[in-house]
């Protein structure tokens, strides 16, 4: 995405730099949507067709979608999620822990996980099957890919202003403030920083994660271990380590970028990712990745074995 331009011209050279760089985000998210639906509509037409008998493949409605994702996903962040949240940004923050502050700005986070893993879903499950129906045929790997990232992206509509929140309420300066004061200070501009960073670098490649990783994570272990239980265990959980890894930047990211508004240095996401790494290089970028990948290795096992409870008792 970079361009370099060799030119005598040193004016000239500045001024189509900061031209690129402005655009830089621009181009990236026209690129995303070109190739998205490239991605898409290129299912091999020439796949067996889509078993349409309600036996062999069981599709949920949309209601049965919207409660999978909702309680498997604030079933997680209750226990153990928000306390591991917690710490993370306590280290992000370099505030010291307190165990009676884990919940902190925890019904925030748990209220919204419902619509957000009801809405990454419900964006899964229904464009899965629109997609099958249209195409005829099953989804490839980077289909479901690319459906699981826009799921997330969706997701980080409702993600991105309820971390604002509890990251305003976990402040040693406002434990005694209410979720609405919270939001009331914060304000809608504000609680939307940091979405481009949350949804491309964070909660696109999360749903990644859980939705397409580890299911097959799991398939690959059962061709190596007897035990079901032991093949789910450790695809998800290997799922979770490379997840957590890969979105632990795009969090990070995030919590600068909503806690430091009022700093010019982290106005944008090209100045906050430059300024990180100038104060600390990469280290920067992976505050708190011990306990936050903790997290994402267990909750991507559960959330996938949330979604299979849930679904087995609906069907």
């Amino acid at each position: 995405m970079f361009v370099f331009i060799h030119s005598h011209n040193i004016e000239m050279n500045r001024i189509i730099w900061n031209i690129v760089m402005k655009q830089n985000i621009k181009v990236l998210m026209f690129l995303y949507v070109f190739f998205a639906s490239e991605i898409i509509f290129s299912g091999d037409r020439t796949q067996q067709a889509v078993v349409r008998n309600q036996e062999e493949k069981k599709q949920l409605d949309l209601l049965s979608a919207i409660v999978v994702g909702g309680v498997a996903g604030s079933g997680e962040v209750l226990f153990p999620g928000q306390i591991l949240s917690y710490r993370m940004n306590r280290k992000i923050t370099r505030e010291p822990f307190v165990w009676k502050n884990c919940y902190k700005g925890g019904f925030a986070n748990t209220a919204a996980q419902f619509p957000i893993t009801a809405t990454q879903k419900v964006i899964e499950s229904k464009a899965s099957q629109s997609l099958e129906h249209y195409q005829e045929s099953h989804l490839s790997f980077r289909q479901k890919m690319v459906i699981s990232f826009l799921a997330g992206v969706g997701g980080a509509l409702i993600e991105t202003p309820s971390n604002a929140i509890q990251l305003y309420l976990q402040s040693s300066a406002n434990n005694e403030k209410s979720n609405y004061q919270a939001f009331k200070k914060i304000g809608f501009r504000n609680g939307f920083r940091g979405f481009s960073a949350n949804a491309c670098m964070k909660e696109g490649p999360f749903a990644i994660g859980y939705q397409v990783l580890a299911p097959q994570g799991t398939k690959i272990a059962k061709s190596c271990l007897d035990s079901d239980k032991t093949s789910e265990l450790v695809g998800g959980v290997s799922a979770g380590v490379l997840t957590a890894f890969f979105t632990q930047p795009g969090a990070v990211i995030r919590n600068e970028m909503q806690k430091g508004s009022c700093y010019k240095e982290y106005a944008t996401l090209r100045s906050t990712i430059y300024s990180m790494y100038r104060k600390e290089e990469l280290e920067a970028f992976y505050k708190g990745f011990v306990d936050r990948g903790i997290r994402i290795a267990i909750a991507i096992p559960l959330y996938a074995k949330y979604i299979k409870i849930i679904e087995n008792m609906i069907h």
